[in-house]
Order: structure tokens, then sequence, then C-alpha cells
């Protein structure tokens, strides 16, 4: 199983690879046309440089099969002041979204209280938390990821679990 686990963005976005249920890699992805004031435009950007990264990502770790696409499904209530930065979000997610089922990859989204429950043991976990328990169960202490990163490996890390979960039985 090839997972490529997405933290979405509308500038940044972060990017996990697991391959048989281990941690490869992890990076963050700058949207090439963060600067447009089309919102569809930055959102297609961003599709197609995490498709390029994807393709070099593949050819690199000798992987030929689809991946499996999981991502975090933002949970933001918004106010009148947020209101435009979060529909650019889903506005992302739907782009996403639509990327992934047309290449016939299978899609998992996940809220974010449920990745912050099941690696850090509470749904309010801060971003601080998460990345501690990531290094230390991945033995990743001095690795140098941003926070887009970090939040990609945890939902790499939670739809694993999930996997196990179902496998099990459960």
């Amino acid at each position: 199983m090839f997972l490529v686990a997405v933290d979405p963005g509308t500038r940044f976005l972060g990017v996990a690879f697991f391959h048989e249920g281990q941690f490869l890699s992890a990076q963050t992805l700058r949207n090439p046309g963060y600067r447009h004031k089309d919102v569809d435009r930055r959102c297609y950007e961003l599709v197609q440089e995490l498709a390029r990264t994807l393709r070099l990502a593949q050819v690199e770790l000798g992987v030929n099969e689809a991946p499996i696409i999981a991502y975090e499904d933002p949970e933001f209530r918004s106010s009148e002041a947020t209101a435009r930065s979060v529909e650019s979000l889903y506005r992302f997610c739907g782009h996403l979204s639509q990327w992934a089922m047309a290449r016939g990859y299978r899609l998992h989204r996940y809220p974010v209280g449920d990745i912050k429950l099941g690696v850090a043991g509470s749904r309010r976990a801060s971003k601080d938390s998460v990345e501690a328990v990531l290094r230390h169960e991945y033995k990743l202490h001095d690795a140098n990821y941003s926070d887009h990163a970090w939040d990609a490996i945890s939902v790499g890390v939670f739809h694993l679990a999930q996997v196990r979960v179902k496998t099990a039985g459960g």
C-alpha cells in the first residue's frame, strides 16, 4: 500500500509518504500560483504541484502502484473575518478530491479532531503535542519538518491505524 497523506492548505501543503505501513518522507509544498486572486486557479496550481511531487516520489521510491490519498478535512467554524480563507481551503479540498477520484485513487478524509484524538489522545491536542508523539513513536527526534509536514504525517499515521482496526475486524 502506497499512502500519500496530505495536510491541505491554499498556500502551503504538507505531504507525507508511507509504503507498506512505513513512514518514508515528508515535505511542504509551496503553491506556485498562490498570488493568483482566483481561488480556483490557486487550487488548481497546488494540486498540479502535488501531482508532480507524487510522480517524482514514485520514481525515487520505485513504487508503481496507485496511491491512496488521505487528507485532513478541516473543521472550521467561520466567522465573517475568516470566511474567505475557510472557503478557499474547502475549495482546495474539493479540487483535491476531484483530482484523486478522476484518477481512480482511493480517497479518505478525516476530521482534524479525530486525527488528534487518534495520534495524541485528545481532540484538543496542540500541534506541539501531536508532533512530540510522532517524534517519539517514529524516532524522528532530529527531523526538521514544517507544521504542515507534521500534520501530514499525523494524517498518515491515523489512516494506517484505521486500516489496522478494520483489518483486525474492529
